[in-house]
């Protein structure tokens, strides 16, 4: 029984360090390239346009 508490605890702590990265690349940053970070959004470029009014209030 004590075999399997220190076996369950490893495999927590080895999950635990693949996760923080401890084991190389983080998985969250696995999928991630780095050149996309470093582009600017155009701000300008952007136009938000309105929709027609299509139903009258009031009636």
């Amino acid at each position: 029984m004590r075999s399997l508490f220190f076996l369950l605890v490893l495999g927590n702590l080895a999950l635990y360090g693949y996760g923080q990265g401890w084991l190389g690349t983080p998985p969250e940053l696995q999928q991630r390239s780095p050149s996309y970070a470093s582009q600017e959004i155009r701000a300008d470029a952007i136009t938000v346009r309105k929709e027609p009014n299509t139903r009258q209030s009031g009636s």
